[in-house]
């Protein structure tokens, strides 16, 4: 008799994403509790991040958001480390190709974008997980979030 050979399946798309999505919160979680609970205060972002926090500061003020530049440094971390051109993986949000704007055109996309999502899930009365969830997802998920009790839950982004 011969054994049936077994195939590996390989992840689809929808798995990958929600993988990126975790991986996400768990590192801009992590960068936040190890800031918060450093002795010496640093912020547990590269060098080639930090290099763009005037950007980050400049633009996040421009879009009425300056409160939430560690969050906005912290995606920035999680999305390139600071390395490359779109530095924060922010070309899709104007239906670019990926990697297609400079480092300050993807901050200011970026801050543009997270404003955007900021203000829309306020509309929704989503917290700011499912925000910062949606800036990886898309603004979408910030719909699903709110029919389904406004509030991220690990399930919601799985589903």
């Amino acid at each position: 008799m011969r054994k049936k050979k077994r195939t590996k399946k390989r992840p689809g798309k929808r798995e990958l994403l929600f993988l990126a999505g975790i991986l996400c919160l768990l590192l801009l979680a992590g960068l936040f509790l190890w800031n918060r609970n450093s002795p010496t205060g640093s912020s547990g972002l590269s060098d080639s991040v930090l290099q763009y926090e005037p950007l980050v500061k400049q633009y996040a003020q421009e879009y009425g958001i300056s409160r939430y530049k560690k969050y906005l440094l912290a995606i920035l971390q999680v999305e390139s480390a600071g390395l490359g051109t779109d530095v924060m993986q922010s070309a899709e949000s104007l239906g670019l190709a990926p990697g297609s704007l400079s480092p300050e055109e993807s901050i200011r996309q970026g801050c543009a974008y997270f404003s955007t999502l900021l203000n829309y899930g306020e509309e929704l009365g989503c917290d700011l997980n499912s925000v910062l969830q949606a800036y990886n997802y898309g603004i979408g998920f910030l719909d699903y979030t709110a029919e389904n009790g406004k509030a991220y839950t690990f399930d919601l982004a799985c589903s």
